[in-house]
């Protein structure tokens, strides 16, 4: 008898888990379901809200265009002056805009009209307002045209600009002139026992030419073109016409 009992009570015992164990399948499940139709619902509105929100933005806008084409045209802002003016601002506010614009048409076109003054006699005197124009140009005795702005300040500034550009070339021939005779009381220290000529290379890398001439290539090619001294070629580079004779003429 105790043994038939203990199998019952694990068989019920066993019954009543599997059926606790259904009974939470079934509530998580439902609680799935209804966590889910809460967002569906959730989405559904905020659906329903925003095609309102749509809803009355598209109806104000439509109010607003709708209101936008009956205002009035403020007058004083548009009507040009004249004597009209006061008539036209004593009109009603709710005229169409094709009334307003032809009243504006024809106050401009009667305002703009050009009162041309009548014939002037041989008698008649010239108006202190009309002031005679200045011809562009004028024709000297010998008929060659000369301009009237060209007045002799213009042509004293003219001559000065050539003057002074002038100086400059000068000054710049002699500054090169300097440089060039520099370059050959140079040529015989540097040369081997006061010679006058010198290697391109040792010439190159003497401190003191270094440190005198900003282009010593191009004060040797003016040197050159003087006939003052003599290399081969034209251009002389360092590390490649090292061994290159410059020679005093």
């Amino acid at each position: 008898m105790t043994s038939i009992n203990m199998s019952n009570i694990t068989a019920n015992i066993e019954e009543i888990i599997k059926i606790q164990t259904f009974v939470r399948g079934c509530l998580c499940r439902a609680r799935v379901v209804q966590i889910v139709n809460e967002l569906i619902e959730e989405i559904h509105a905020k659906r329903k809200k925003r095609a309102v929100l749509e809803a009355g933005t598209a109806r104000e806008d439509n109010k607003e265009e709708g209101d936008s084409s009956t205002h009035s045209i403020d007058l004083p802002e548009i009507m040009p002056d004249n004597p009209k003016r006061g008539e036209l601002l004593k009109s009603s506010r709710n005229e169409s805009v094709r009334d307003i614009l032809t009243k504006m048409e024809g106050s401009v076109s009667a305002t703009s009209t050009r009162s041309w003054s009548s014939k002037k006699k041989a008698g008649d005197k010239a108006s202190l307002n009309e002031a005679p124009v200045p011809p562009l140009t004028t024709e000297s005795p010998a008929g060659s045209i000369k301009s009237p702005f060209t007045s002799g300040k213009l042509r004293s500034n003219a001559t000065k600009h050539v003057l002074s550009s002038e100086e400059i070339l000068r000054e710049q021939e002699i500054r090169l002139n300097e440089e060039i005779q520099h370059l050959l009381e140079d040529i015989k220290r540097v040369g081997v026992s006061g010679k006058p000529f010198v290697n391109f290379g040792e010439l190159f890398d003497d401190d003191e030419v270094a440190n005198y001439y900003e282009a010593l290539v191009g004060t040797l090619k003016a040197a050159k073109k003087k006939k003052l001294i003599s290399y081969e070629g034209q251009i002389l580079l360092k590390g490649v016409n090292d061994e290159a004779e410059i020679r005093i003429l």
